[in-house]
């Protein structure tokens, strides 16, 4: 009987692909993650400066006939290419309407009925589309073209 050869290959494990990163990617993240936490912190104080700044303004600012209240800087100052004169504590006024008040009076007057007015508003039942589709009066393609995918991405940071 004859001899049997056997060939015998060698194979390198297979390494799993590492993902090289490029060094800029790894800078502009670090850099990104770094500044929106300065940005924070910046907000955050801001915000507290803000109050402490309209609490001041409302006794210690100079009122005029419309309710503001201003400090003025002795000379303009120069921020990020505006200058500025000074800060104001502006006063907003804004009028709402209080339904309950006004059925109120309007029930006591026997007024109420007259200012009183029935809306209809038609809108698509999208469940009953569903039965329709159910039923095989409306076809999937159809149904599918009711609706529509918007794709969005968000640009967000991994924490560990």
């Amino acid at each position: 009987m004859g001899e049997v050869k056997r060939r015998v290959t060698v194979v390198e494990p297979i390494q799993p692909m590492r993902i090289n990163t490029p060094t800029s990617l790894v800078s502009k993240a670090i850099a990104y993650l770094s500044l929106t936490g300065e940005a924070k912190a910046a907000t955050e104080r801001a915000t507290v400066l803000k109050k402490d700044m309209m609490d001041s303004l409302h006794t210690d600012g100079e009122a005029d006939e419309k309710g503001h209240r201003y400090l003025y800087f002795k000379d303009p100052i120069n921020v990020g290419g505006k200058k500025y004169a000074g800060v104001k504590r502006e006063r907003r006024v804004s009028t709402l309407f209080d339904e309950d008040t006004a059925e109120q009076i309007l029930t006591q007057r026997g007024l109420l009925e007259q200012c009183q007015r029935v809306v209809t508003t038609t809108v698509l039942d999208q469940d009953e589309i569903y039965v329709l589709n159910q039923e095989g009066k409306i076809s999937d393609a159809e149904l599918d073209s009711m609706f529509s995918e918007n794709e969005s991405f968000a640009f967000k940071p991994v924490t560990e």
